[in-house]
Order: C-alpha cells, then structure tokens, then sequence
C-alpha cells in the first residue's frame, strides 16, 4: 500500500524561497524547485535549517493569466492557519 502524502517540507534556503517582510510573502519559482515531486495541493512546510523554524502553509487557490485555450497557470497560492503570512509558487 502506498503512503499518500498530505504535506511537502520545503527547505528554504536550499531552494531561493524570497521573503518579503512587509507584505509577510514568500515566494519562489517552480523552476527552483527542481529534484522536489511536489502536488501543489498539498500542505506546504516551509523550514530554515540555520534556525530549525518551520511554517505550515494550505493550499489557498491558483492564479491563471489569459483565456480560453491560452489561459494559463501563473502560481500557486498558500496561507497560514491564521492568515498571516502567505506564500507562492511561481510558475514559469
């Protein structure tokens, strides 16, 4: 039997996650995250291994650009618990 796996564990400084204090967002490029198999649905855990803090993030929605047949997928949108920080994975 399979394991399904709910969440992905994202190490930050390994991968170039950005941080933008001011709008609490972190970001990324899918392309950064290469090696990682990740179902952009799932749970996101966001960790610094210089301090061992972790940030557990849900699936909030996707940003698509265009229409039609040429509507695409721009990133794929994560938020804390409690609203307070975000995060993006930013295709392409």
């Amino acid at each position: 039997m399979k394991k399904i796996i709910k969440e992905e564990k994202i190490d930050i400084k390994k991968y170039g996650v950005e941080y933008d204090k001011r709008g609490k967002l972190f970001s990324v490029y899918a392309a950064h995250l290469k090696g990682l198999r990740l179902f952009m649905t799932n749970d996101m855990i966001l960790f610094n291994p210089k301090t061992g803090g972790e940030m557990k993030f849900k699936f909030d929605g996707v940003d698509k650009y265009g229409s039609g047949e040429d509507e695409e997928i721009a990133g794929w949108r994560f938020k804390t618990a409690n609203n307070e920080y975000r995060f993006l994975i930013m295709n392409d």
